[in-house]
């Protein structure tokens, strides 16, 4: 009966082996394949986070060239301007200022702006001076358009710095031959046709 009870024992011992490595087998094979599925889990995460750092780097780079291109082109054509500006200013100032400070040429002027109003109407005019040179000129101008004048002349002064205004004197219109006025016209002339060769 000892033969047999140890026989027992041993069977039952040897398929509780058994069972438990069956059972251990089992848990590893779970474990082995829970640790795959990790595994690959964090690779694909991994995979996921480096192309969104690829996507977002070469987005940034787009961008940043973008921005770059805009940039250069903004200040390469405020170049051109400001390269525009200082020609059309030595080209246009100083001959201006020169021509309007010749006295004799700003009474020729006058005198042909007063003939001209004075054929279209019998409108008393008025002539608007610079300060400084009121003195000087308005004798001089009240001779020149006496000949061509058929309506009375006021020759007041204002507040402008060379060049003259005339108009009717009872109309609220002055057309304008300032010094300031020609070099603004003759300065965007220039600057519109100051072409750069690429």
């Amino acid at each position: 009966m000892d033969n047999k009870l140890q026989e027992l024992t041993q069977r039952v011992y040897a398929e509780g082996v058994e069972r438990a490595n069956l059972e251990a087998e089992k848990i590893k094979s779970e474990a082995e394949n829970e640790a795959k599925r990790i595994i690959a889990e964090a690779e694909n995460k991994a995979q996921s986070i480096e192309n969104e750092a690829r996507r977002n780097a070469a987005e940034l780079e787009r961008n940043t060239r973008n921005d770059l291109q805009m940039a250069s082109s903004q200040i390469i054509q405020s170049l051109k301007n400001d390269i525009k500006s200082l020609i059309a200013t030595k080209v246009v100032d100083a001959p201006i200022k020169e021509t309007f400070a010749d006295k004799d040429f700003i009474i020729s002027i006058i005198t042909k702006a007063v003939e001209g109003f004075s054929q279209k109407s019998s409108s008393d005019l008025a002539v608007i001076l610079p300060e400084n040179d009121f003195s000087n000129l308005n004798q001089r101008i009240q001779n020149s358009v006496s000949s061509v004048l058929k309506s009375e002349l006021t020759i007041t002064s204002g507040n402008i710095k060379g060049g003259f205004k005339i108009g009717p004197k009872e109309e609220n219109y002055y057309i304008t031959f300032t010094d300031e006025d020609f070099i603004s016209l003759f300065r965007n002339f220039v600057k519109g046709n100051i072409e750069f060769s690429k």
